[in-house]
């Protein structure tokens, strides 16, 4: 994500529109965007890039001592994995450097092979992978949401609520994450939850709230499952009116079938079934079939 820099006035303006606190957050909030999708794109190097990225930094860090001027460079490249506190340059240069890049390495290494593995279908093995990476850098917002993702495919909505309310804990809910899919699957498996616990959703509605936010702000292309999983809320807490709604700017915003008929197949909507038993029928007519094309 890119940043922009601007010269500060010589004096603070009057606040107008939105109190100053409030752009300073949007700012930051902007910020940790852009830094999700330069994670993203370091990601989508191919391995050779890395080990040829990882060999100019090494060399970058063998001349330090000759070429002072330098010294900036090593330092922001070096930032991107990881190694923010030079206490001591030159024992960091000598002894550590080329050590937390093969770390910060292997770290992106790890989170590609499990997210290749949770992207084919294989979120049995992806987990151990992504709470392992959890365990080292706990606010790795793509790791927290494609964990949930993975706890969701399988069904496994105790320990996806575990993790959540960990997040919560840590404040990175709501403060700290900014992606889409991170309130949207949080949301979505706190609404599983509270299907047996009513004291849950509100909880569920804040971070569904919260993704359609997002959403709209942002134009995002994950529109769409948000208010889908929206129309589920509602429809599970008795109000057809506000589902119809959300069912309506789903279709709207996107062409293609509603999930729920493939999500009926789930054990989950059979709960939701339990707790409201004309939910089937109502989604029937809310997503009603598309024509087949010819």
């Amino acid at each position: 994500m890119d940043a922009q820099n601007s010269t500060p006035p010589t004096t603070i303006p009057e606040p107008e529109g939105k109190p100053l606190l409030l752009e300073l957050s949007a700012d930051v909030a902007s910020l940790r965007k852009e830094n999700i999708k330069l994670r993203e794109k370091l990601l989508s190097l191919r391995e050779k890039e890395l080990f040829e990225l990882k060999e100019r930094l090494t060399e970058l860090a063998l001349h330090f001592k000759v070429v002072a001027g330098i010294a900036t460079l090593v330092v922001a490249i070096a930032a991107i994995f990881g190694i923010k506190q030079y206490a001591d340059l030159d024992k960091v240069i000598g002894s550590t450097i080329a050590e937390k890049i093969d770390k910060s390495l292997g770290y992106y290494d790890q989170f590609s092979r499990a997210a290749t593995q949770s992207n084919n279908g294989l979120c049995g093995i992806a987990i151990p992978q992504f709470k392992e990476l959890m365990s080292k850098r706990a606010d790795d917002e793509l790791v927290f949401l494609n964990l949930v993702n993975c706890l969701i495919e399988i069904e496994d909505f105790d320990e996806a609520y575990r993790v959540i309310a960990k997040a919560r804990e840590q404040n990175f809910l709501p403060r700290r994450f900014v992606h889409v899919l991170t309130y949207n699957n949080s949301g979505f498996a706190v609404l599983v939850k509270s299907l047996r616990d009513s004291n849950l959703e509100r909880e569920a509605l804040e971070l569904l709230t919260r993704a359609e936010q997002i959403g709209v702000a942002e134009n995002s292309p994950d529109l769409p499952v948000v208010l889908h999983n929206l129309s589920y809320y509602f429809l599970a807490v008795g109000n057809l009116d506000r589902a119809k709604v959300y069912a309506q700017r789903f279709k709207e915003l996107d062409a293609s079938e509603s999930l729920w008929r493939t999500d009926a197949k789930r054990n989950w909507f059979k709960t939701l079934e339990k707790k409201h038993p004309s939910v089937r029928s109502e989604l029937q007519k809310l997503y009603p079939a598309l024509p087949r094309k010819q």
